[in-house]
C-alpha cells in the first residue's frame, strides 16, 4: 500500500506551531510522500519546522482556499502521472487539533471499509444554512481530512473536476461551493463513501433537524467515538447562535475530556488559539467565567502558595475605610498586604489599629496624589510583580456623588470587593483555581449591568477603544483587538498572575502619562489599561476569566434574565422572537419596512443569506452593490449586482444593508458611501 499525503497549511504569520508538528509526525509512519502546500507566507523557521517532515514543499499566493492547494498539487507540482504511482492520497490541513488517540485505530478501520473514498466525519443531508434558504444540501464528507482509494484516482470524473477546478476569485469558503458538492459529484459518478466516525443516531430524515457534528457534539465524538481530531474553529464559536444552537457546553466539556483522559498536551492548543484569536471569543466559547465557593474550601493551598500571593488596597475616601478594612481582615494568614493610599488619614489610622489592636502588619506605601489608583498600582507598586506569584488589587469607589443615587456607586463597590475578596475560604479558593490552572493569568469580577451600566452591555468599548489600540502597541502587545468584540475587564479590580501583566510593568508609566483629572472620563488611558489586562496577559500566553462568588453570581443570573425578559417583551410588541438569531432578523425587517428599493452591499455568504431572509418575508431586494475596485458580475442569487458608482437609484430613494462582516472592509464602505451622499444604511 503506498500512500501519497498532500497537506495545505495557512498561518497569517506564516508561524508554525507545535500542534502542526505533533499533527504531522503522527501522519509519517502512514504515508510514503508528503506534499506540503502553504497558502501565504511562512517564516524561516516555520520552513525549517516543516522541512522535518518534507523536502516537498511549496509557497502559493493565498487564493482559492484550501481546495485550490489540493488541485495545484494533483495537477501541477505532482502532476497525474505521478499522482497514480500511489494507491491512496490522503488530502489533510491544519485546520484541526490532534490526534487524541493513534491514527493506527482509523486507518485500521477503514482498511474493512469497501469503499472509494472516506473522511474523518460527515455531514447528514441538510438545509442550506450558508445561504438561509430551504435548499437542501447532500450529504457530504468534510474535506479537512480524507483518503481517495486508486479507482476514484484513476477516473476520469476526478481527474477532470480538478483538471477545470478554480476557486481562486472565490471572495468567501470554498465549502459552500467545493466540499458540499463534491461528495456527490463522485458519488454521482459511481463511487461510494464512508466515514471513520458515524454518529448516525443523531442524523434525522427530516434536512432541518441535521446538523454539524463537530461543532455540536464534538465531545461526545471524542469521548464515545473516539474522534481524534477536534477542529480550531470551536474555540471561537459560541454555539448556541449557530444553526443548531445549544448552551456552549460541548467544547468546554470536550476540552477538559482531552486533558484528563488522552496523552494529547493541551498547551498546544492553548498557545495556538491565544495567538491567534480575540480573548474575548475564546472566553465565550470555553464559559471561562469561574463561580466559586465563598463559606468553604474547595481545596486547601500550601502555606508556601500562600506566601507568593499579595492583596493590594488603594485606599483614598475615608468614609469607606472601615468598610474595606473588613473585607482585608479576611485575607488568609501568609498573603502579604500592601495599603497604598494619598489620604495622611487613613494611613495614621492604619498604623493605630495595629498598635492599638495588634492587628495583622499591613504593609503602608504613601503615594502621590495622582494617577488615582493607576499610579499606585503600575507605579508604587511595581516593584511587587517581582516579589510575587499572584496579587490582588483592589480600591475602593466612592459611593456618593452630587449626580444620581448613591446605591450606583454602592453597588459597583459591592461588585469589586465582594468578587475579589469575599471571605478567606473564598481566597484560598482562587489561589486554588490559579494552581490547577497554569495557563490561567487573569480574573476581573463580573461587568457591573445595573443602572446606567446596563447601558454599556455590548457597548464596553465606549470610547476607548482607538486609546486600547495605541497604548497596546506602546506596550508591544499582540493581540487581536477588534471593535466588532468587546471587551471584558472593566475596572482597575482583579487577581493575576503576575507573569501575565509583565508587559504593562515592563514599560514603565510615569505620572505625566496618567490623567490629572479627579475622576478620569471614557478615551484616556487609565480606561484603556483596564480594557487591556486580558490582552496583556494573552500576549503572554494566558487566558483570562470572570470570577464571581456563589451568592454575587446567583444575583448576576437573576439581574440577567429580569433584563433580557423585559428586553425581549418590548421586541415582541413588533416581532415573533423564536431564536436568539430571530432578535436580528426582525431588527432587519423592522428597518426595510416603508423602503421601495433596498440594495445589500456585499455578495458574499451574508449578502445572499440577508436576502433570502428578507424574500421569505416578502421583501425582495433590487440587487446587490459592490465597491468600484470588485470585479462585476451579472447577477447573484437571482438579483442584479451594481458597482457603487452605477448605482439606478436616487440617494433618497434607497436603502442599504451593509452585509460585509470584517471591520476593516466596513470602515472602508461607510466612509465610500458618506463620500457618495449615501447616509441611508443598516450594518446587519
Amino acid at each position: 500500500m503506498k500512500r501519497l499525503g498532500i497537506f495545505v497549511f495557512y498561518d497569517k504569520e506564516g508561524i508554525v506551531d507545535n500542534y502542526v508538528c505533533y499533527l504531522l509526525k503522527n501522519q509519517e509512519k502512514f504515508l510514503d510522500h508528503l506534499i506540503i502546500i502553504c497558502n501565504g507566507q511562512l517564516t524561516d523557521k516555520g520552513r525549517i519546522r516543516l522541512e522535518a517532515f518534507s523536502d516537498d514543499i511549496h509557497i502559493r499566493e493565498n487564493t482559492g482556499y484550501d481546495a485550490m492547494a489540493y488541485k495545484l498539487a494533483m495537477t501541477e507540482y505532482l502532476g497525474w502521472d505521478e499522482i497514480l504511482k500511489y494507491d491512496e492520497v490522503l488530502t489533510f490541513n491544519d485546520t484541526f487539533f490532534g490526534p487524541f488517540y493513534p491514527f493506527d485505530e482509523v486507518f485500521d478501520k477503514m482498511a474493512f471499509s469497501d469503499c472509494d473514498f472516506w473522511g474523518l466525519t460527515y455531514h447528514a443531508k441538510a438545509y442550506d444554512y450558508f445561504y438561509g434558504t430551504n435548499d437542501i444540501l447532500p450529504a457530504h464528507i468534510h474535506t479537512f481530512f480524507s483518503i481517495y482509494r486508486k479507482s476514484v484516482l484513476e477516473s476520469e470524473a476526478f481527474q477532470n473536476y480538478w483538471n477545470k477546478f478554480d476557486s481562486t476569485e472565490w471572495f468567501f469558503s470554498d465549502v459552500a461551493r467545493h466540499e458540499q458538492f463534491f461528495t456527490k459529484y463522485l458519488e454521482d459518478s459511481g463511487f461510494t463513501w464512508d466515514a471513520y466516525v458515524n454518529a448516525s443516531e443523531y442524523n434525522s430524515q427530516e434536512p432541518g433537524s441535521n446538523f454539524n457534528h463537530y461543532y455540536y457534539i464534538a465531545y461526545e465524538l471524542i469521548r464515545d467515538y473516539r474522534c481524534p481530531i477536534i477542529k480550531r474553529k470551536n474555540f471561537v464559536i459560541k454555539h448556541m447562535s449557530m444553526q443548531a444552537g445549544n448552551t456552549g457546553e460541548d467544547i468546554a466539556n470536550a476540552l477538559k475530556y482531552i486533558e484528563k483522559h488522552t496523552e494529547y498536551d493541551v498547551n498546544m492548543i492553548w498557545d495556538n488559539i491565544l495567538r491567534l484569536y480575540n480573548i474575548t471569543e475564546i472566553k465565550n466559547a470555553l464559559h471561562l467565567d469561574y463561580i466559586l465557593p465563598w463559606e468553604q474550601k474547595t481545596h486547601e493551598v500550601s502555606r508556601s502558595t500562600a506566601q507568593k500571593a499579595a492583596v493590594i488596597a488603594h485606599l483614598y475616601y475615608e468614609e469607606l475605610f472601615p468598610e474595606c478594612m473588613k473585607y482585608l481582615e479576611q485575607v488568609p494568614e501568609g498573603i502579604d498586604i500592601y495599603i497604598t493610599t494619598a489620604n495622611e488619614k487613613i494611613a495614621q489610622e492604619v498604623s493605630q489599629m495595629q498598635e492599638a489592636h495588634g492587628h495583622r502588619g499591613y504593609q503602608i506605601r504613601k503615594v502621590p496624589n495622582k494617577g488615582r489608583d493607576m499610579g499606585a498600582l503600575l507605579i508604587e507598586c511595581a516593584d511587587l510583580f517581582d516579589q510575587y506569584e499572584y496579587l490582588c488589587f483592589v480600591h475602593d469607589k466612592k459611593t456618593k456623588s452630587s449626580v444620581g443615587p448613591a446605591t450606583i456607586g454602592k453597588s459597583f463597590f459591592y461588585n469589586m470587593w465582594q468578587n475579589m475578596l469575599k471571605s478567606r475560604e473564598y481566597i484560598i479558593n482562587i489561589l486554588y483555581l490559579f494552581e490547577q490552572n497554569q495557563r490561567l493569568g487573569f480574573l476581573a469580577p463580573p461587568q457591573p449591568i445595573h443602572a446606567e451600566f446596563f447601558g454599556s452591555i455590548g457597548l464596553e468599548w465606549h470610547n476607548d477603544y482607538q486609546m486600547t489600540v495605541d497604548l497596546a502597541k506602546r506596550l508591544g502587545i499582540t493581540a487581536n483587538l477588534s471593535p466588532d468584540i468587546q471587551c471584558f475587564a472593566l475596572a482597575n479590580v482583579f487577581w493575576c498572575r503576575t507573569k501575565a501583566l509583565r508587559p504593562l510593568i515592563d514599560y514603565g508609566f510615569t505620572y505625566e502619562e496618567l490623567p490629572k483629572e479627579p475622576m478620569a472620563l471614557d478615551g484616556t488611558v487609565s480606561h484603556a489599561i483596564e480594557r487591556i489586562y486580558p490582552y496583556a496577559a494573552q500576549s503572554q500566553g494566558y487566558y483570562s476569566g470572570i470570577v464571581m462568588n456563589t451568592d454575587y453570581a446567583s444575583l448576576q443570573n437573576t439581574n440577567l434574565y429580569y433584563y433580557l425578559s423585559g428586553a425581549l417583551s418590548k421586541i415582541r410588541m413588533q416581532h415573533m422572537i423564536t431564536d436568539y438569531d430571530s432578535i436580528f432578523q426582525s431588527d432587519v425587517l423592522t428597518y426595510c419596512k416603508g423602503k421601495e428599493n433596498i440594495l445589500i452591499y456585499g455578495a458574499g455568504t451574508n449578502g445572499i443569506k440577508a436576502s433570502n431572509i428578507l424574500k421569505s418575508n416578502q421583501i425582495l431586494i433590487k440587487g446587490f452593490i459592490v465597491s468600484d475596485d470588485q470585479p462585476k458580475q451579472g447577477e447573484k442569487n437571482g438579483f442584479p449586482i451594481f458597482r457603487l458608482s452605477e448605482i439606478p437609484f436616487e440617494k433618497d430613494e434607497i436603502g442599504i444593508i451593509i452585509s460585509v462582516a470584517y471591520t476593516r472592509d466596513r470602515r472602508e464602505i461607510l466612509s465610500n458611501l458618506s463620500k457618495k451622499g449615501y447616509d441611508d444604511f443598516y450594518l446587519l
